[in-house]
């Protein structure tokens, strides 16, 4: 475990499988989960042309596509937020399931959308594949953000994917779309979990936004990559700070 101090606030960084570590999270403990778990994916289609093998940078790999056990994860999520008050990522596939389990438990249930505004130019036998779903789970009061403006609560994100040159992880999404969620969905000095942290682009969020984070990423590659973006980016606010 890497235990990180930025600007006050405690940024901390877990390698390992999320299910074993987050049950030692403590009950109600949590303000916001936001985070971004293995998609279950439709691997045909496209065409066969230049653009295909791009696929494999739009996380049609085998760590990234193969789910997630619903049951399991949902019920430490459920256990470990103050108030349920969740934000999934998630494939065309996982939507129904997902919104099921948690409509099940009288939970109320939202589904977003990020629209993209560069897919992958190929769509030989299928549609673009320019939406990714987000689905927004949520108990009584939760918080919510009502002094946005109508425009910020539109249900569906308009911006560009990470350019696959600048990618640190195979389904990084973009920054100004994760602080847009934490806006939404969490106040200051708020903790925030990502419990498929990747990269880290929601603990850098939080950094920006002055909230707390826990960060657990089961990839060794990937948690150091997080660990040092945030530590580097720590710096990079305390330069333009001064």
């Amino acid at each position: 475990m890497a235990i990180i101090t930025i600007l006050g606030e405690i940024m901390r960084l877990l390698q390992g499988d999320c299910l074993e570590i987050m049950k030692d999270i403590e009950d109600k403990s949590v303000d916001l989960i936001c985070t971004d778990p293995p998609y279950i994916l439709e691997l045909h289609g496209g065409g066969k042309n230049e653009y295909s093998n791009r696929k494999l940078t739009d996380c049609h790999i085998d760590y990234v596509s193969n789910g997630f056990n619903y049951d399991d994860i949902f019920e430490e999520f459920e256990r470990i937020c103050k108030t349920v008050n969740i934000v999934i990522f998630c494939s065309n596939k996982q939507i129904s399931s997902i919104m099921q389990w948690w409509e099940q438990r009288k939970y109320s249930v939202t589904l977003l959308c990020w629209k993209k505004t560069n897919p992958i130019p190929f769509a030989n036998g299928k549609y673009v594949s320019d939406l990714e779903f987000i689905i927004y789970v949520r108990g009584k009061g939760t918080y919510f953000n009502n002094e946005m403006d109508f425009k910020s609560k539109s249900k569906v994100y308009v911006a560009p994917s990470v350019h696959h040159k600048k990618r640190m992880h195979d389904c990084e999404k973009p920054l100004k779309l994760v602080k847009h969620l934490l806006l939404m969905h969490s106040q200051e000095n708020d903790v925030v979990l990502d419990c498929y942290m990747g990269s880290g682009t929601c603990g850098v969020a939080c950094q920006e936004m002055n909230r707390s984070f826990i960060g657990i990423e089961k990839n060794h590659d990937f948690f150091n990559i997080a660990k040092n973006r945030i530590n580097n980016h720590q710096w990079q606010v305390k330069l333009l700070g001064e």
